[in-house]
């Protein structure tokens, strides 16, 4: 369980930062044309986002003796275990329909790439040998 809530986050981290960059028009055509109103706000939002998780630091235990309190304690936050069982559902339903996404596409251009259909040689690799189609 623990390598779940440990690399679960990480990976869902990294596909909302994929995914943000697609809010605004971030791409190469844009830069090389000057427009970085796109960049400029994605900078802003990820400059800000790092900020928040201090909104929760009134959340956490004053001191090392309040800590051993509240471990003690057979009460537990019923709101606290569904908010991270939530979050967790969330990150792996994320991970999960990325990988769907990024899968379906891969099989697209597979069943049909653009230089076979244009009556073009194909170039690659299958196991370590080169082959032509």
């Amino acid at each position: 369980m623990s390598c779940i809530t440990n690399n679960l986050p990480l990976v869902a981290s990294l596909l909302a930062a994929a995914r943000s960059s697609q809010i605004w028009d971030c791409s190469n055509e844009a830069l090389k044309s000057h427009e970085l109103e796109g960049l400029w706000k994605l900078a802003l939002l990820t400059s800000v986002i790092p900020i928040f998780p201090l909104l929760l630091l009134k959340l956490l235990p004053k001191d090392q003796k309040t800590q051993k309190v509240l471990q003690k304690n057979p009460e537990r936050s019923k709101l606290g275990g569904t908010i991270f069982l939530l979050v967790l559902v969330l990150s792996l339903l994320l991970v999960i329909q990325n990988g769907i996404e990024t899968l379906s596409k891969a099989v697209a251009k597979v069943e049909q790439p653009e230089e076979v259909s244009q009556g073009m040689p194909v170039h690659g690799y299958v196991l370590g040998a080169k082959f032509m189609a």
